[in-house]
C-alpha cells in the first residue's frame, strides 16, 4: 500500500538566491540527493536571516537559518599590521547565498525571512542590552513558488 501524499518523504531542494539590498530573487532550485541544511523550528527567535518553506495555506513546514548572514558592513583589514581593523558600511548589500531544504509533498512555497529586534541596535550594529529582550519582529523579504520535484 502507498502511503498517501501528506505522508511521503520531502524532497531536498537546493536554493539559490540573490540580493540587492532588500531586494531578493530566486536564481535556482534542484533537487538533490544530500541531507538538508539543520532545519529550525518555526518557533525560533535569534534574529537573522531564515528560509522557510510553506504549504499553500501558509503553515511553516520548515526553516533554515542562512550562512552567512546577510551584513551591511565588511571588516578592513589594514596593510599596516600595527593598525586596527575597522568596519565599514557598504554602500550597497549585494551576495548570494545557498541554503538545501526538506521540501514534503505540500510544500508550496519559500519565504525569505529576517527575525530582527524591534529594540536598536547600539552602535557598530553590535545588539544593546534593551534589543536583547525586546519583541522580534517578523520582515518577509521575498516569497517564491517552488517548481515541480
Amino acid at each position: 500500500m502507498t502511503a498517501p501524499d501528506s505522508e511521503a518523504a520531502p524532497t531536498t531542494v537546493r536554493l539559490i538566491f540573490e540580493y540587492k539590498d532588500d531586494n531578493f530573487r530566486l536564481m535556482s532550485q534542484t533537487p538533490v540527493d544530500i541531507a538538508p541544511t539543520v532545519a529550525l523550528g518555526p518557533t525560533e527567535t535569534i534574529p537573522g536571516e531564515y528560509v522557510e518553506v510553506r504549504t499553500q495555506t501558509g503553515e511553516t513546514v520548515g526553516r533554515v537559518k542562512v550562512h552567512p548572514p546577510i551584513t551591511s558592513s565588511i571588516e578592513v583589514f589594514p596593510e599596516d599590521h600595527s593598525e586596527p581593523i575597522v568596519r565599514t558600511d557598504l554602500p550597497q548589500v549585494q551576495g548570494a547565498f545557498t541554503v538545501v531544504v526538506a521540501v514534503p509533498p505540500r510544500a508550496d512555497h519559500v519565504v525569505v525571512l529576517r527575525l530582527q529586534s524591534s529594540a536598536p541596535a547600539a552602535p557598530g550594529g553590535v545588539p544593546s542590552e534593551a534589543s536583547l529582550t525586546a519583541p522580534i519582529e517578523r520582515v518577509e523579504l521575498g516569497t517564491f513558488r517552488l517548481g515541480p520535484r
